[in-house]
């Protein structure tokens, strides 16, 4: 899909049952997860989440990457 274009529900089913998380997911079960879909198109650089911030979301990345990077104080010489 290209930028900017949210999936329909069966493109989001296909897209989860190719993950080991839901393989043994019925089509029932797929369809309510994918109803619950809120899509996000970030730029590169926008944090996808922060550390230390608590979350009661899951994400999946359809297309592109993400890098997990550690936020350390700075050191002082």
């Amino acid at each position: 899909p290209a930028m900017g274009h949210n999936l329909n529900v069966d493109e989001i089913k296909s897209f989860l049952a190719s993950s080991v998380l839901f393989q043994t997911a019925d089509d029932r079960g797929l369809e309510l997860i994918a109803n619950q879909v809120e899509h996000l198109h970030l730029k590169k650089g926008d944090p996808i989440v922060l550390e230390n911030e608590t979350s009661d979301h899951v994400y999946f990345i359809f297309s592109g990457s993400a890098e997990v990077v550690k936020n350390l104080p700075e050191v002082n010489k």
